[in-house]
């Protein structure tokens, strides 16, 4: 909490001294990736001062010595250093660097390329602005963010926290991507039902069985009524793509993609022969051959373990208060 304030209090210094922390515009002309795959070549204490580019990103370390500062910048695509020294910035920038910037926001800087001594490629930066100034500090650096129900309610900080899970996000896009083109080009078309309807607010209850009992439960939108009539739905194929999370065993929800064709019984053939569906059952094999390897490391653990426990039933036990 006294964090956020101090944080705050920033932000209304900044104002003051005629600075905005929330800037409305800066143009980019390269990534962190582009910059690192295209000098990466130069050698150790190298500049190209003839380059000029600009970067913005998320500020996720910082080091100041003096007259100099190191920031490490995250965009979307990877990270890279700011070189930065007193020398070449303004009096004001740079104590407005030392003072006003934290871990956390996002920065816009231009400047040359170097690679400093000790192999770093870098952006010598000789002009930077705050673009978004953060007002809650992010997780700390070496414990990360493990709370598991953090990471679920609060995505917009796992991804900062832990970068590689905004990759589950774009490979899930892609997926789904491919998945419509694929469809379309089969003649399928995509569509949206009301989910707003009386049907889908009234309760289901249901008679468990086993339990001799009555639950009762929210009727779920995957029960298209509003499609399913015959005189509704609209003609050829169509499909729809759609949250779905149909009991407490699943611990999210998950996309389903719902197929119907009334004049095509050899769709299922069709689809089962894409190529993306033998990617899919590929990739099924290697997962069921990794859980049987799996398995067989842990039935070998397990006879290990049992030969190690009747070693150690064979040892003699002492309580503390023993002298023999």
């Amino acid at each position: 909490m006294r964090s956020m304030l101090v944080r705050v209090s920033r932000v209304e210094e900044l104002r003051s001294k005629g600075y905005e922390p929330y800037a409305y515009k800066w143009d980019r002309s390269n990534t962190a990736k582009e910059l690192q795959d295209a000098y990466d070549h130069l050698a150790s204490g190298e500049e190209c001062k003839e380059v000029s580019v600009s970067i913005s990103g998320r500020v996720i370390a910082r080091r100041a010595f003096g007259k100099l500062a190191f920031l490490t910048l995250r965009d979307d695509s990877g990270t890279i250093q700011l070189y930065c020294e007193k020398e070449s910035l303004t009096d004001d920038l740079f104590e407005q660097l030392k003072t006003f910037v934290d871990i956390g926001d996002i920065l816009g800087a231009s400047g040359s390329i170097k690679k400093t001594e000790k192999g770093e490629l870098s952006v010598y930066v000789k002009y930077f602005k705050i673009l978004t100034k953060s007002l809650l500090p992010l997780p700390d650096k070496y414990h990360g963010l493990n709370d598991v129900d953090k990471r679920y309610r609060q995505r917009y900080v796992d991804m900062i926290a832990n970068p590689e899970v905004a990759d589950v996000f774009r490979i899930r896009a892609k997926i789904v991507s491919e998945i419509r083109k694929t469809m379309e080009s089969l003649g399928f078309i995509e569509v949206e039902t009301p989910v707003l309807q009386v049907y889908h607010m009234e309760q289901l209850v249901v008679q468990k069985r086993g339990l001799s009992s009555r639950t009762t439960y929210r009727r779920a939108a995957e029960h298209r009524a509003y499609l399913e009539e015959e005189h509704r739905a609209p003609p050829g194929a169509w499909q729809w793509i759609e949250r779905r999370n149909p009991a407490a065993a699943f611990p999210t929800d998950f996309g389903v993609l719902e197929i119907r064709d009334a004049g095509r019984r050899a769709v299922i053939g069709e689809i089962e022969g894409l190529a993306l569906v033998k990617d899919v059952q590929e990739l099924r094999a290697e997962v069921e051959e990794l859980r049987a390897d799996v398995e067989r490391l842990r039935a070998e653990v397990e006879v290990e373990g049992k030969e190690l426990w009747a070693e150690v039933k064979g040892i003699r036990r002492l309580s503390l208060g023993s002298k023999t």
